[in-house]
């Protein structure tokens, strides 16, 4: 790392937002940024006596906290989250040990902090999972634990263990990983008034940047914890799918999953709230209950898995009729806000609010196999909005085109297209990316153009990614499976296979 430090150092602080926030240095982001070509030689000096002690500075490991209400009653402490403020010239070497755990490290079933993943690709991943599993015709369900201040509980003694015994990272970094999570302090600091400083003898200050990454070094062994199932994780947000050919055997082999799951849990100071674990049995119509450690979990119907809500059917009715309902609230206050606004401007709102919500994860459960109705009521919901621009009058093909908008059936299938190309071409995530390649075929004449088989038994199969992309892919006429194409040219090809009314542009 040391003959790097100089283009790390770069490239760290190159992605710095000018924030004026600043930790216990009072010295704000964007000063630090702007300044940093007349300190940068002392700047490359600390980095490399830091990399040659082994240990950072005690002053950075004092974080300056601000507590952020998380929902609730506002007069609770409970109710808040604790962001630790740190020091820029922290926060820079921070940034600089990520891009190379970003090289060392590499957690197949975690989706959160992490280039080319999202909490859409998570739940595409377990949407695709669920529908292959029914397709092939095994009883299946999926829970999900609730872990209280994850971040928090991370034991340095544990989290040493485990990185040193995964071997993925030298020696001398996993020290400097254990000194930079010990003898951590903070204090609160309110309208100019100031607590006295406290140590933490666990946890990982949330607001630092490596935060993220060594709660995913730390839960990296959490699937070996857990045999012959399927796990996906945001974040602190895990999801299990336990598949099995009968219901007798799911419900033995489920019990025996989530009492491992305690286990490792316990075993590595997380602390679990058994009561609000959620279940979700597929295709069941009674209600399924589980004893785990004096608590009952009964199953439900529907789930929230990452701001999606699925049901037990792959239906995707609740998922509709919460999109719908919420940005249908927002109309009142769109007729009025349009009064002051000329007419670019509310488009842009309405793109901003009313949209993002409408068709938010629209490339999971918005597809061409989704029952009729519910088309209907996101197509009708989308146009409510837009004739608050261009009138009661138009028709929805002229809005289309004065709008230069795309319907949500073609939204969506852009938007499962964006997110295959962009998966068959960086590879990640790594099982999504498998699943593609296993079910994907070349034209002799056109190599760089991927076709795929409809590998799926039922309808409910079509909902795999894989089988969804046999008609999708069809409409890409272009070199789509491609190392070499840009972000921005594959965008731009995308509207035009796809969005009707770029054709008349």
């Amino acid at each position: 790392m040391n003959c790097n430090i100089h283009i790390f150092c770069r490239k760290a602080v190159s992605t710095f937002k000018r924030k004026k926030l600043y930790g216990p240095d009072e010295i704000p982001l964007l000063v630090f940024k702007d300044g940093l070509n007349a300190i940068e030689s002392q700047v490359l000096k600390i980095f490399n006596l830091i990399m040659k002690k082994g240990s950072v500075p005690k002053g950075w490991k004092t974080a300056k906290l601000q507590p952020i209400l998380k929902k609730g009653d506002p007069s609770k402490i409970e109710n808040y989250r604790p962001i630790s403020n740190l020091n820029s010239i922290s926060k820079a070497y921070e940034r600089c040990l990520l891009n190379r755990l970003t090289l060392d490290t590499e957690g197949l079933n975690q989706h959160g902090f992490k280039s080319g993943h999202s909490t859409i690709t998570a739940a595409l991943e377990i949407q695709s999972a669920l529908a292959e599993r029914i397709d092939q015709g095994l009883h299946c369900l999926v829970y999900s634990m609730d872990l209280s201040a994850a971040f928090d509980l991370i034991r340095p003694d544990i989290f040493y263990s485990k990185i040193r015994k995964g071997g993925n990272l030298p020696i001398q970094l996993c020290y400097l990983l254990l000194d930079m999570i010990t003898e951590r302090k903070a204090y609160v600091e309110i309208d100019g008034d100031r607590s006295p400083s406290v140590e933490f003898r666990v946890g990982c200050p949330q607001g630092s940047t490596l935060g993220p990454n060594i709660f995913n070094l730390y839960c990296e062994d959490l699937i070996r914890a857990l045999k012959d199932v399927l796990l996906v994780s945001y974040a602190d947000d895990s999801y299990v799918i336990v598949s099995d050919n009968s219901m007798e055997g799911l419900l033995r082999k489920t019990k025996d999953t989530i009492d491992r799951h305690l286990l490792w849990l316990r075993s590595n100071g997380m602390v679990c709230n058994v009561s609000k674990t959620e279940l979700m049995v597929m295709n069941f119509q009674e209600y399924l209950v589980i004893e785990v450690d004096q608590n009952i979990i009964q199953s439900s119907k529907s789930m929230r898995v990452l701001g999606l809500t699925f049901d037990s059917a792959l239906e995707w009715t609740t998922q509709v009729d919460n999109c719908v309902a919420k940005s249908n609230r927002m109309l009142h206050g769109l007729k009025h806000i349009k009064k002051g606004l000329n007419q670019n401007q509310v488009k842009q709102v309405i793109t901003a609010y009313f949209f993002s919500v409408l068709m938010y994860g629209c490339g999971v459960w918005f597809h061409r196999h989704l029952f009729f109705h519910l088309k209907q009521r996101v197509r009708a919901s989308q146009y409510r909005a837009l004739r608050l621009v261009y009138g009661k009058q138009r028709t929805r093909d002229e809005i289309n085109v004065m709008a230069a908008r795309a319907t949500p059936d073609e939204w969506a299938d852009y938007s499962i297209a964006k997110m295959s190309a962009k998966i068959a071409n960086s590879m990640m995530p790594c099982r999504l990316h498998v699943d593609l390649m296993l079910n994907s075929f070349v034209e002799r004449r056109h190599p760089h153009l991927l076709l795929f088989y409809d590998s799926s038994c039922r309808k409910i199969g079509r909902q795999s990614i894989k089988n969804r992309l046999t008609i999708v892919a069809k409409q890409m006429k272009f070199d789509w499976f491609s190392y070499n194409i840009s972000p921005d040219l594959l965008r731009i090809r995308l509207k035009h296979s796809f969005f009707s009314y770029s054709r008349f542009q």
